[in-house]
């Protein structure tokens, strides 16, 4: 069956059909990065210009959200900026997809050896940010203080007066020391421990030349604060990222911050995804007879609700207001619904014209049984449970002495006559 698609490029270029699976379109690039590749074609710039189009190709078809925006909208929607092209070398993608190891090496299948690009980052610092439920309705701004560590810049992150490197003399600027046991005759092994003259850094900068701003440690403790955009209806655990905006080390890139989105309950609402829910007291006369009252919502507007007579609120009854929920994420100008449930209370006590007054106006009252003698029935009286005394066993027939043998414990015996 045929897939319509906005545009074909991509596909043609790997020559498959838009409806074909991930492995086809797999296998299809394979071929082609294989047939094409630089090093096979040396000094052919065609062959150069067929690598570089296969690959993008297959960037973008192998990813199942750029792939169905490309089938609706065509490859402009990378090229101005409307979603997600990595932007990642030719040469990159080929060997994420053949891996390091194709031939045994690190290189590609070609025998050329490369490292992977890029210096190392820091750790990522993750932090939860609360926010109140009337915050998550209208959006704001928050500022968010957050604790790092940044290059000295009285030593330029060097750790030393002079800008000098010093290579620990222990371990060779190695950071570790290998020791040599022998556990047996004949039988020895190698064991690496953290180097104690340099504690692991490879260096070891002489008293003299330490830099007093940070004491040799290259970094100093700052506390940085991060505006904050909160967009209207985020989400519980949505996560903020801020990249580049981890703690700094020397020949490292900053890594990111990693703020998670905590709702803090609210007294009067509850939220479901883009609904709100809450719960609403209501006397049994206006449940019977209806009433207004007022809600105030969580951008302190206030909305009148009207339960009209003759619509009568059953315990546990529930009704909703259109539109009147948690925005949508990245569409704010929707909303969820809001739910009302309705708690109904009863009055503790009616006196003898009270209880005439309800006999007369409300129908099907159920009139006291028709009792043939007297003599031979019980009248049984109830009480209200309270659940904090001890109840009966609820286990019947635990206890049973017909029960097989082992049972522990007391039993309770019938007392004989």
């Amino acid at each position: 069956m045929s897939k319509h698609v906005a545009d074909t490029e991509y596909y043609d270029r790997l020559g498959i059909s838009p409806s074909a699976s991930q492995n086809e379109i797999k296998k299809a690039y394979r071929n082609m990065a294989m047939k094409f590749h630089p090093d096979k074609n040396q000094g052919d710039p065609d062959a150069a210009e067929k690598f570089k189009e296969c690959s993008e190709a297959y960037e973008i078809l192998s990813d199942e959200e750029k792939r169905d925006m490309y089938d609706r909208h065509g490859p402009n929607v990378f090229k101005e900026g409307g979603g997600g092209r990595s932007g990642m070398p030719a040469d990159e993608i080929f060997r994420h997809f053949f891996g390091g190891d194709f031939f045994g090496g690190g290189g590609d299948p070609f025998g050329n050896s490369y490292r992977s690009p890029g210096k190392k980052k820091t750790k990522d610092i993750h932090q939860e940010l609360r926010l109140p439920l009337n915050v998550l309705y209208e959006g704001g701004k928050r500022d968010l203080p957050i604790q790092k560590h940044v290059l000295c810049q009285t030593c330029a992150g060097n750790g030393t007066n002079s800008k000098k490197s010093y290579v620990c003399k222990t371990c060779n600027g190695s950071g570790v020391r290998v020791f040599i046991r022998q556990f047996g005759p004949g039988m020895i092994t190698k064991q690496q421990a953290q180097c104690d003259n340099c504690m692991g850094t490879g260096e070891s900068i002489p008293d003299r030349d330490i830099c007093k701003s940070c004491s040799g440690r290259k970094v100093i403790p700052t506390t940085k604060i991060i505006h904050l955009d909160i967009d209207k209806g985020i989400m519980e655990g949505k996560k903020i990222i801020l990249r580049g905006e981890s703690s700094e080390a020397p020949g490292a890139l900053p890594g990111d911050v990693i703020i998670v989105i905590r709702e803090e309950p609210n007294t009067v609402f509850k939220r479901d995804g883009v609904h709100l829910l809450m719960e609403k007291k209501v006397p049994l006369v206006n449940a019977l007879t209806g009433f207004k009252f007022l809600i105030t919502h969580l951008d302190n507007r206030e909305i009148l609700v009207d339960i009209p007579p003759g619509d009568i609120l059953k315990p546990n009854a529930a009704r909703q207001i259109r539109n009147e929920g948690m925005p949508y994420y990245t569409r704010p100008y929707q909303h969820g619904n809001l739910f009302i449930k309705f708690k109904i209370k009863f009055p503790k006590q009616l006196n003898t014209q009270q209880m005439q007054a309800i006999r007369n106006a409300l129908p099907d009252l159920q009139s006291a049984p028709v009792v043939k003698d007297p003599i031979i029935v019980e009248t049984a009286k109830v009480s209200d449970i309270d659940f904090q005394q001890p109840q009966l066993n609820t286990n019947y027939g635990g206890n049973d002495e017909s029960d097989d043998e082992g049972h522990t414990g007391q039993q309770v015996r019938c007392a004989q006559q």
